[in-house]
C-alpha cells in the first residue's frame, strides 16, 4: 500500500508565531503541523500520508522571520536611546549578526531532519511567466479584481502547479486558510495532473477526510501494529521459504525451491473480511510483496497473502503461482 495522500500547506497553516510575530530564533513548523503529525503517527499513518510545502512558502516564513527580527532590533535600539541618558547606555549600531545566514540555516537544519515533509520546488518552467500574465489578464484565481492583487497566492499556485510528484498519488489536500482565494483552481489541476485536488481550510475538517479515508487503517490499528512486528514479519519469510513454485520451463511444469526469501513491503495490500456469523471472527487478508530466490539462481518477486483472525492468530497463508 503506497502513499496515496498529499497535504500540501500553504504559509497560514504551519506559521509558528512567538506574541504575534514569526518566530526566527528557532525555527520551527508551528500552526497545525505538529498536531497533524500527531494524528499520522498515532494512527499508524506515516505509510499512506506525505506532507509538502511549497518552495515559495519556505521562502515566506524566511522573509516573515527576517522581518520580525529587524522590527525587534529597531524597537531594542529606540529602547536603549531612551535609556541612554539616564543609565549611561549608548548604542552602537546594529550587533554583529548575520540574519539571513542564521534564519536560513536553522530552516534548512530543520527541514532536513523531517524526512517527512516533502518541498515543492519552484520549477523553471519558461511560460510560467506567460501563465501568470494571461490569468492576470483575463482576472482568473488566484488574481483578484482587476488582476492586480493576489499575486503572491498565483506565485504560490504555479509553484503547487508546475510540480512533478503526484503521480504516485491518489488526492492531494491544499490545506490554507484563504478558500476563496484559490477557488476553482482544482479544476486546473485537474487538467494538468488528472488527480483530485481539495482545499482544506481548517484541521477539523483535515482531520475528518483522513479519517473518513482511512476508516480501515483507523480502526483496526491493532492489526496493523501486529504486521510491523518481527514476529508477523518472521513468519512470512519462513513460510514463504517452505513453498516450492510451479513454473513453464520449455512447454513443461518445473518445481523449484525457494532459497532465499527478502520482504519488500510487509503490507503491499490489505483486505478485512467481515464475520458472516455472531460467533464468527472478522478476518484480515494481508499481502505482502516479497522478492524470492530459486534454487536455480532466478529472482523474481510475488505476492504472498497471510490470513490471520481479530486474535492475531495465522489461518492461512499462500503465494501466487
Amino acid at each position: 500500500m503506497d502513499s496515496n495522500v498529499l497535504i500540501i500547506f500553504d504559509t497560514n497553516r504551519i506559521r509558528k508565531t512567538s506574541k504575534g510575530e514569526a518566530d526566527y530564533s528557532d525555527f520551527s513548523l508551528g500552526g497545525d503541523y505538529p498536531e497533524l503529525l500527531k494524528f499520522v503517527k498515532l494512527n499508524n499513518l506515516e505509510k499512506f500520508i506525505d506532507l509538502a510545502i511549497p518552495e515559495i512558502v519556505i521562502d515566506e516564513l524566511e522573509m516573515q522571520s527576517k522581518k520580525s527580527y529587524f522590527n525587534d532590533l529597531e524597537a531594542l535600539e529606540n529602547m536603549k536611546t531612551r535609556l541612554a541618558p539616564i543609565m549611561g547606555i549608548f548604542t552602537k549600531g546594529r550587533m554583529a549578526f548575520d540574519p539571513d545566514n542564521h534564519i536560513r540555516k536553522n530552516i534548512e537544519k530543520y527541514l532536513a531532519d523531517k524526512g517527512n515533509v516533502k518541498i515543492l520546488k519552484m520549477k523553471k518552467v519558461d511560460d510560467i511567466l506567460d501563465h501568470l500574465k494571461k490569468k492576470a489578464f483575463l482576472v482568473k484565481k488566484p488574481f483578484k479584481n482587476n488582476g492586480n492583487g493576489g499575486f503572491k497566492d498565483a506565485i504560490l499556485w504555479e509553484n503547487i502547479l508546475h510540480s512533478d510528484i503526484f503521480s504516485k498519488y491518489e488526492t492531494i489536500y491544499f490545506f490554507t486558510e484563504n478558500a476563496n482565494d484559490f477557488e476553482g483552481c482544482g479544476t486546473e489541476f485537474f487538467k494538468k495532473h488528472g488527480k483530485d485536488f481539495k482545499i482544506v481550510v481548517n484541521y477539523p475538517q483535515l482531520e475528518t477526510l483522513l479519517e473518513e479515508k482511512y476508516i480501515d487503517l483507523i480502526e483496526n490499528i491493532s492489526i496493523f501494529k501486529f504486521i510491523k512486528d518481527d514476529y508477523f514479519k518472521d513468519y512470512v519469510e519462513k513460510s514463504t521459504k517452505d513453498q516450492r513454485l510451479n513454473e513453464i520451463n520449455s512447454g513443461n511444469f518445473e518445481d523449484y525451491k525457494i532459497t532465499d526469501v527478502e520482504i519488500k513491503d510487509i503490507c503491499h495490500d490489505f483486505e478485512k473480511i467481515d464475520k458472516l456469523r455472531e460467533e464468527e471472527m472478522d478476518l484480515y487478508k494481508i499481502i505482502s510483496l516479497v522478492k524470492i530466490t530459486l534454487d536455480n539462481g532466478q529472482k523474481k518477486e510475488i505476492l504472498a497473502t497471510t490470513t490471520i483472525d481479530e486474535d492475531r492468530q495465522f489461518i492461512d497463508f499462500e503465494i501466487e503461482q
